[in-house]
């Protein structure tokens, strides 16, 4: 039976995730302040942030949801070695700073929270359910959802937090003072918003999810929908599905992947996604060539750091666990 994720998946995503471990690490990675192309800070990885921000790696180190101390975050070298407990809450969205790290709180409404890199001075920032938490620059860019999945903005003290969008926003990501969104009020499209809040743009005629900013590239996976299928209504072919890259400036859009995937993640100029036909984990160049399965197990919700490519994965009984593979060693 062929393990093809819906939408509906998505709105039990942090059920699935607090089953992540990511405490067990490799060597040397590139953090999210260095691997930001438009040379703007921001606290983790597109990629990482889409798949919920599991880890971050910065300044040489690794910050990781803990599961064997309730998914709290710790601290570590980039092999795992010395780690430090910083919080006691489960926490998803992990962005890292020089002055702090700002995660979502799961054990409090997921709200949004701030703490010293020590762990100490740790203090909610708002009131609302919020996910696809993004620092960027000196923002946090976050879906507020208990204020209808809102695209929203606060300052990183946690002041001036107010809409930024009135779009239903998913999968939020920022690239070169963009921010990028799947618009679920609008059958999950592809948007572009500067982040100011102006000059909105549709770049897609289909829904994108798993959205993945990176340098002039837009990634995503293609869904196409029926005419009043919006929101969670029924997909047309499943087989629609497919990996897809568009410029930032919607000039070009092209299907770089053959098959139904999601999951997007890009580490060191590799695009990893979730085969959903074969239900594997696969990686390509950025450009779709040179595809090839990266291992045989199934996972989902994909992150990378340190080296190491980390996922969720079911047995027969759906209890959860965490795979991982050395991502150097798969080329």
């Amino acid at each position: 039976m062929k393990k093809i994720k819906t939408v509906s998946l998505l709105l039990i995503v942090f059920a699935c995730l607090c089953s992540l471990t990511l405490g067990a690490c490799s060597h040397g990675g590139e953090s999210a302040a260095e691997s930001s192309s438009d040379g703007i800070s921001r606290g983790n990885t597109n990629g990482n942030i889409t798949n919920l921000g599991g880890a971050a790696e910065y300044n040489g180190k690794l910050y990781y949801q803990n599961s064997d101390d309730k998914f709290s975050i710790y601290r570590s070298e980039l092999d795992g070695s010395d780690p430090e407990k910083l919080n006691d809450a489960e926490s998803y969205f992990i962005n890292v700073t020089d002055e702090c790290i700002i995660y979502v709180n799961g054990s409090d409404n997921f709200r949004i929270y701030r703490m010293n890199p020590d762990g100490s001075g740790n203090t909610a920032l708002n009131n609302a359910k919020s996910y696809y938490v993004n620092v960027y620059g000196d923002s946090i860019y976050y879906s507020n959802w208990s204020d209808g999945n809102k695209l929203y903005r606060m300052n990183l003290d946690g002041s001036d937090d107010a809409v930024l969008c009135e779009d239903k926003a998913y999968y939020v990501t920022a690239e070169s003072n963009k921010i990028y969104y799947s618009n679920w009020d609008d059958a999950a499209k592809l948007y572009r918003i500067d982040a100011d809040g102006s000059n909105k743009t549709v770049l897609t005629d289909t829904g994108a999810y798993y959205i993945v900013p990176h340098g002039e590239w837009i990634y995503y996976s293609q869904w196409k929908y029926t005419a009043n299928s919006q929101n969670n209504g029924p997909e047309n072919d499943p087989n629609d599905r497919l990996l897809c890259r568009i410029k930032s400036d919607g000039s070009k859009n092209e299907v770089i992947g053959e098959h139904p995937c999601g999951d997007i993640n890009i580490y060191k100029d590799r695009v990893y996604y979730t085969d959903w036909i074969n239900n594997t984990i696969c990686s390509s160049n950025l450009d779709g060539s040179d595809a090839k399965t990266v291992t045989d197990t199934y996972g989902i919700y994909l992150n990378a750091a340190a080296d190491k490519l980390f996922f969720v994965q079911y047995d027969k009984d759906k209890n959860a666990s965490i795979g991982s593979i050395d991502i150097e060693s798969e080329d």
